[in-house]
């Protein structure tokens, strides 16, 4: 059994895996899928910051791993302009978002028209830590990208011995 600081126990939960499409509300709220909800209150992150860094698709991060994001932002790994814009930029569309009891978060004025969300189907998925999220749009950008180079991606992966 793992042990936190304060002595209470650390429980792994899985994240929920695939890719779960939802809706953001005419309010602006994201109407999280039951898995992810359930993830997220069972791990006790039921504040998020979302935002966006590459001003195409957005980013939900459980608020512990937004502080490991900070970290990393503020650290010395690559440079210093590179981690002052991407900072910057996170910022500027992001917010700290409360979840309800209904599993709804209220998403950051300037990411909902950034990404043009009021009243967005989106697809959400699981990937290092984080939550994507991304419009009808710019799925299917990112699914013919992958496509793409499908192929070429497994080979390599497959010389890796991908399990």
């Amino acid at each position: 059994m793992n042990y936190t600081a304060d002595g209470s126990v650390v429980v792994h939960v899985e994240p929920p895996y695939g890719t779960y499409k939802c809706k953001v509300d005419d309010r602006g709220r994201l109407k999280l899928p039951a898995d992810i909800f359930k993830f997220l209150d069972r791990t006790g992150q039921l504040v998020v910051f979302a935002t966006t860094m590459d001003l195409r698709s957005g980013r939900i991060y459980p608020i512990s791993e937004w502080r490991s994001t900070l970290q990393f932002l503020h650290g010395n790994q690559g440079s210093p302009q590179a981690r002052e814009n991407v900072s910057f930029v996170a910022n500027h569309f992001g917010g700290n978002c409360a979840i309800d009891t209904q599993g709804r978060m209220p998403l950051p004025d300037r990411l909902r028209e950034q990404l043009k969300l009021d009243n967005a189907d989106v697809h959400l998925l699981y990937y290092k830590k984080r939550f994507n999220l991304y419009t009808d749009a710019a799925y299917k950008e990112q699914l013919e990208k992958a496509f793409g180079t499908l192929e070429a991606n497994l080979a390599e992966l497959e010389q890796l011995e991908l399990p």
